[in-house]
């Protein structure tokens, strides 16, 4: 997990610490907490202390259309990456994107009723959570068509 956040130093000590334990290096474990991982994890937190706070109501982004611009650019580059940074960054757009095209911001069974095609937004929510990023760019791709039309 802390690899794909970006803590690499943070993974690495942590990858060691878990070669010492299943060595039963009891005292290499120690000498990894007591240093490096308390050093890791100060870092890190300092780092998510420095971040801003989300915008009252939880709204993480504005639904002003020309704030929603930079923030798809955003998300169809983590996708071409197959980044999982697309997660969060999705679910801040979520709510937004939802306002723009009329569509509701939550769907009780993930289907539309009477065999209809779900919504665009959540087929995409679903490909993204399941890191399928390939589908997901298409979804997006007529998704960001719909955005543009609206």
């Amino acid at each position: 997990m802390a690899g794909s956040l970006g803590a690499t130093r943070l993974f690495e000590t942590a990858t060691a610490l878990d070669q010492a334990f299943k060595g039963h290096d009891l005292e290499g474990a120690a000498g990894l907490i007591e240093g490096r991982l308390q050093e890791d994890l100060g870092e890190l937190l300092a780092g998510l202390a420095g971040l801003p706070e989300p915008a009252a109501g939880g709204a993480a982004v504005s639904r002003d259309p020309a704030s929603l611009a930079p923030r798809l650019r955003e998300l169809r580059g983590l996708l071409e990456a197959g980044d999982f940074q697309a997660i969060e960054c999705f679910a801040g757009l979520r709510a937004a994107l939802a306002e723009r095209l009329g569509v509701g911001a939550s769907h009780p069974t993930g289907s539309a009723e009477g065999g209809e095609t779900p919504p665009l937004l959540w087929d995409l929510d679903r490909q993204i959570r399941a890191c399928d990023f390939e589908q997901a760019l298409q979804t997006f791709s007529i998704l960001q068509s719909a955005v543009a039309a609206s």
